[in-house]
This record gives C-alpha cells, structure tokens and sequence, in this order.
C-alpha cells in the first residue's frame, strides 16, 4: 500500500461503505469508532485513528462481526457518559453472539460504571492503534510526529496527558495515561522525515495538553528544553510554534533558557485562564497573574516579532466584575496579540461545582464588560484580537437542524456541539471591525448586573 497523504486517509475513513467492504480474514466492525472519533481531540485523529486507515476500509456490519471497535471522547466541553452507555446499550442488543467489544481510548473509563454488565469486552487506553494492528496482521500503529497535509505543518505530540487536576478539567473525573515519547524516538521520526520529505518540516507545531511536564516519566524532571533543543538543530525547521500545552507555572530554568535560545519561535499560546489570583488559586492553576506577566515580557524581549495567544475562561464559579478589570488589565499590560475566551462548562462532576455557579446571563455580561473594557483602554498600536464562542445545548431545536445537516453533507458524523465564533478586533480606541457584540456602556452592564443577581438569578 503506497504512503498515503493524512487527508487521504482521512477521505478513506469518512467515506466507509459498510455493505462493500474489502473482504479479509477476520470480520471486524469498525463503525462504532469511525463515527465518533470526529468528535475527539485534533491529537487523537492525527496521532491514533487516522493511522487507522488501512483497517477500515475492512470493516464489515455491526451484525456480522465478530470484532466492534468502539471509541468516544468520553468528556471535552461537557460529560457524555450517558451517550457512551446508550451506544454500548445498542451495540450489545446488535451484536452476534460472542462477538468481542474492544474499547479504545478515553472512552476506557466507562469501565467502571458498566461494572462487568457486558461480557466479552476488552479495554485499550493507550496504544490502541498499535494493539489493534497487532491483534488483526495490520501495519499500523500510533504517530507522534505527523504532518497535517490539510494545514501545511508538521505537527509533534512528545508527550500524552497531564499530572495536574485543576477544578474545570475532565481529568477530575477521568483517567488519561500520562507517557513521554523518548527524544531518540522523535529523533529518529524527525530524521526520516529529512532524508524522505525535508520540505514537509519547514513548520513545525509543538503540541501537547501539558507540554511541561514531557519527560517526568523518563527522568523524574522536566526537560521539555531537549525538545526544543532537538527541534532547533534541524535546518529544515524554519519556524516552531508552541501552539498548545505550555504551562506558565512549570516553567524551569533549563525549558526557559531553551525558549529564550530558540531562533525559530514564531509563536506561544499560553493558559492565563483569568486575570485573578483568587480564581487562579481556586481553580488549581499554578501560575499567578504575575509569573503570566514577566514570562510574556521575557518572551518579548527575546522573540520581539513572536505572536502570542492566550486562552481566558469567563464565568468561573464565584467570577466578580473585578476580576473581569483585572483580566483585561492583564491582557493589554501583557500586550496579547489574540484572546480565545471559553466560557466555563460547568459539570457536576468538577470540584468546582460545589460553589455557586455564573448563569448563562451573567456570564454573557461578563464577556461583554471585558469587551467594553479592552475598547476604552487598549491604546497600543498592534491589533489585539479577542475570539469567543458560544455553545448551544444539542437538544434545541434549531441546533439539531443545524447538525442534522452536517450529517448529510458529511457522511455518518455525528456532531454534538454546535457553536459560534465571534472575533473583535482593538486597535487603540477604537474597533477596527464592528464587533457582532451589543453596544452598551459599562454602567449599564453593571445596572443589568445587579437587577439579575437581586432576581437571585446568579446561580444555576
């Protein structure tokens, strides 16, 4: 089989005809875990189940096989522990007799809620693309360094999970193996990639959920600076962006020197989350609005032309408007070239579900003082640009009009979030492009404050 392309193995996937299968030795459905992995993270597409291409197009109906392959992202905005029981639910009512269940992923930690309820179900955290290549004659197996053919970037995942349990994050209720990849491993991908496609390295993106903490695993200490340093010894790599994972509060001195010695920084997204240090405290983060600060300016004195983005959260349990000041405040000492804010998704399941949690409204006033805040104060010459999304509940109606079309245009995907993304940009005083956000002054953002929480409309 010829080297293919990522998106030819993605259009291989999303193209599965389960009544014209290519016929091979073992029957294997694969169904169950092509229709969900859309739903994962870019790092599982790329890294496991695109690698899954040369079994797919083996797959054969649910009812005649003798192998399911199920996966699930088990939890991202929200919890879909339900929907992972209800699939397990029909793909047990539609499966022959003794043929085998085989888990793959995050979808693993429903194991201890089904508590042996089916029979014959094998469970794969990690390495599952390996484990099912092995298990049925197939060459495949996970890819850490990867090129995205679609982006035109070279994307290296050196390290899988994150130690840390801060209150907002699915890891509070859910296992994810936590494994470094060796620098010899990365080496020896990053070398074949020089001597068979030097001209897929000129970009590289350096991604991971907690790229800090690469290397605690096999040296008891973080020593994310060895990749970075390895990156930067290749001529072929002109630019490297650290584009998800870098944690501001483990940052040691070895990984900023080699931030600080690296040519090739083209840009940084980092996790300030708020612009507070209660809520920094009380969410887990082990950063403070200061250590945020003095990394950014250590940043730009050494990388001067470096974009860098960050990601804010607005409406965490007990978020007051001060802290919404001292967020914007932060943002434009720190000078940021683009703003992602999520609003918080609550889950019962977080720790920080035991406080007092933000309403929808209020969380949208939030927002919208920040956005007002930015727009008087921002008077620096570079444009910031602040992105926010606003997540609807699937079950509305128009939502599932909406999702009911994509399924259509992009056979058996199934969507559970639909969204919408709504970018401002500043540039001193005034708004280069006209915002999709309301026009309303800050007095009247606090006027509306105080009639909703005299409503005692402040919580859930």
């Amino acid at each position: 089989m010829k080297e293919l392309l990522l998106s030819e193995k993605e259009q291989m996937i999303r193209d599965l005809d389960y009544n014209n299968h290519v016929k091979y030795k073992y029957k294997i459905c694969a169904e169950p875990l092509q229709r969900n992995i859309y739903q994962d993270c870019y790092r599982e597409q790329l890294v496991s189940f695109f690698q899954m291409a040369p079994l797919m197009n083996k797959t054969v109906p649910l009812e005649e096989a003798d192998y399911i392959l199920y996966a699930n992202p088990f939890a991202r905005v929200q919890d879909f522990t339900d929907s992972v029981l209800e699939e397990l639910k029909e793909i047990n009512k539609r499966r022959k007799d003794n043929a085998e269940i085989i888990i793959c992923g995050k979808a693993t930690n429903i194991k201890a809620l089904i508590n042996d309820k089916y029979s014959n179900i094998t469970y794969v955290p990690s390495h599952f693309t390996e484990y099912v290549g092995k298990r049925f004659e197939i060459d495949m197996k996970e890819e850490y360094v990867v090129y995205d053919d679609r982006n035109n970037v070279l994307n290296v995942w050196p390290v899988d999970g994150c130690l840390n349990k801060c209150g907002f994050c699915r890891r509070t209720y859910m296992d994810i193996p936590f494994e470094s990849q060796s620098i010899e491993i990365l080496k020896e991908k990053l070398d074949w990639y020089k001597e068979n496609h030097p001209e897929q390295m000129k970009c590289v993106s350096l991604r991971a959920e907690n790229l800090n903490q690469y290397g605690l695993d096999l040296e008891g200490k973080r020593t994310l600076n060895k990749v970075i340093d390895l990156l930067n010894s290749y001529d072929e790599i002109k630019y490297i962006g650290l584009s998800i994972g870098y944690c501001i509060g483990e940052t040691n001195k070895d990984i900023l020197e080699s931030l600080v010695n690296c040519d090739k920084l083209v840009n940084m997204v980092l996790y300030f989350e708020t612009g507070s240090n209660r809520l920094l405290k009380l969410i887990g983060k082990k950063h403070t609005c200061e250590m945020a600060k003095n990394f950014v300016n250590l940043m730009r004195d050494y990388h001067p032309n470096m974009e860098i983005s960050v990601a804010v959260m607005i409406g965490l349990p007990t978020e007051e408007l001060a802290d919404i000041i001292s967020l914007g405040k932060l943002l434009i000492d720190c000078e940021i070239d683009f703003v992602h804010c999520n609003y918080y998704g609550y889950v019962d399941k977080h720790p920080l579900a035991v406080y007092p949690q933000l309403n929808e409204q209020v969380k949208k006033l939030h927002l919208k003082y920040l956005i007002n805040y930015i727009k008087k104060h921002y008077d620096n010459e570079n444009v910031l640009t602040l992105c926010h999304e606003s997540f609807y509940d699937s079950s509305k109606r128009s939502v599932v009009r909406k999702l009911e079309n994509i399924k259509k245009e992009q056979k058996n995907i199934r969507g559970r979030i639909w969204y919408n993304s709504t970018y401002e940009y500043f540039m001193g005083e005034d708004i280069v492009v006209k915002s999709h956000s309301e026009n309303i002054t800050n007095e009247e953002l606090e006027k509306e404050f105080e009639r909703i929480k005299k409503q005692k409309k402040l919580t859930r």
